[in-house]
This record gives structure tokens, sequence and C-alpha cells, in this order.
């Protein structure tokens, strides 16, 4: 390997360093797609006292199509011509050149009271990590701003 000097390095991980995957209240060791943690890394990390950190992302759960009364949704088309996050992208390369619709809702008192009355469930509520979450659930909103409708998004 090469030797490289520096005063600081950011080692951006995803979500590989010790992943977790929750399941109902079950907690599996993971990275994602089935991929396994970097439990490795993770430990060589801690044996050169180096701080370790984790974002706290909650990835929504996945719902069967069948479940939902799209009626009740506004639709929301994909691009016909995707725009790159950069400005020095020249364009999108898409994995899946068919891009699916999404639908919004929102969230109303029975939705409320359904995410309230399962929020003991909730393992990742309980967490004890500090530092940013770029998307509360719906459940943090709830108990956050229990009597606001809320914006939910079926992607």
């Amino acid at each position: 390997g090469q030797k490289v000097e520096t005063k600081s390095v950011v080692l951006t991980t995803g979500t590989f360093l010790r992943g977790l995957i929750r399941i109902g209240s079950e907690t599996i060791p993971a990275g994602r797609k089935g991929d396994k943690p970097s439990i490795g890394l993770a430990d060589t990390l801690d044996k050169l006292e180096l701080k370790l950190g984790r974002l706290k992302t909650g990835t929504p759960p996945r719902i069967s199509m069948a479940s939902v009364d799209f009626s009740k949704t506004v639709l929301q088309e994909p691009d016909s011509e995707p725009i790159p996050f950069s400005f020095q992208s020249r364009g999108v390369n898409l994995m899946y050149p068919k891009q699916l619709s999404c639908y919004f809702t929102l969230t109303n008192q029975k939705t409320r009271m359904v995410v309230r009355e399962a929020i003991e469930e909730c393992d990742y509520l309980k967490q004890d990590i500090n530092g940013p979450r770029y998307c509360p659930s719906i459940e943090s909103k709830i108990l956050r701003y229990p009597e606001e409708h809320h914006s939910v998004f079926l992607e």
C-alpha cells in the first residue's frame, strides 16, 4: 500500500460499518440488499481508538402494492428527462430505464392513531444514536407534531 500523510480523514462506510437491519422486532447484522456488514474494519478502527459515529437513517417499510387504494393518492409521474443532482454531470445513467411512478398522500386522524398504537414496537425510536437524521420517520413526526397532517410518499 501507499502511505498518505494528512491531519484528518473522513471514512464514509455507508450502512456497512457494523450494519444492522431491523425487520419487525428482529435485528440482523447486515449491509444492504443481503450484503454482509463490515465488522473487521469497525474492530480495527476501535483498536486504533478512532471515534466512530453513526447516522440514524431508518429505511421506510416495504408494503405490498396490492394493499394500497391508489384512488386515495395523488399520482406523481417520473421525470421524462431525469436531471442530475450535480451541475458537473452530463446526464443520468439509469440502472432501470423504466422508472416507476410515485404516489402522494397525507396522514389523517386514523393513520395517526394506528401509528401511536404501534409506537412501542418501533425499536429504532429507542436507539441511542446521536447525530443528524436526514429524513424523520412518520413515527417521529407524529410524536413530535401529533395533530399535523404529514406527507407520505409511496415509492
